[in-house]
């Protein structure tokens, strides 16, 4: 498993701060990948604890598990048989998500709804239109000027 790495060799990013501590271990307690014996060994380790403590430990589990399907969603061995609409949040990687907006990943019945976008779809003769913002809510954001290009960061 590689944790620290660039998206692009489908594997996740995170920089080493604490913030991103806290980040992997939000991953780790979420995620229904992790067997449920290796999440609680993994989160026994204190909150407070280097980074590294945490990234050795997964690096050395018994078990070797994926934080992420997403890989395998790029290559088209896991689909999503119904539409599915989605918003970033507070975790994800803005260059993966820059390359959806680019058009330089592309997974079928997938659709990330932001700031930048928005879709209609029509279901039982309704038309519903369907907005989206992600990541955090930025107050000093909200009111950008509308000739300045759209930004995730």
């Amino acid at each position: 498993m590689h944790i620290a790495t660039r998206p692009s060799s489908s594997s996740i990013f995170l920089a080493s701060s604490e913030a991103d501590a806290r980040i992997l271990r939000h991953l780790l307690q979420y995620s229904p990948l992790i067997p449920p014996a290796t999440r609680a060994q993994l989160l026994s380790i204190p909150a407070n604890a280097p980074r590294e403590t945490l990234t050795t430990a997964l690096n050395n589990a018994f078990i070797h598990f994926p934080l992420s399907q997403f890989p395998h969603l790029l290559t088209g061995a896991i689909t999503f048989p119904v539409p599915v609409f989605t918003v970033w949040g507070l975790i994800e990687d803005v260059h993966i998500l820059e390359k959806f907006r680019t058009g330089e990943y592309e997974v079928q019945n997938l659709t990330v709804i932001d700031e930048a976008c928005s879709r209609v779809i029509e279901t039982g003769g309704v038309k519903l239109r369907l907005f989206g913002l992600g990541g955090a809510v930025a107050l000093h954001k909200m009111c950008e000027s509308a000739h300045q290009m759209p930004s995730m960061s």
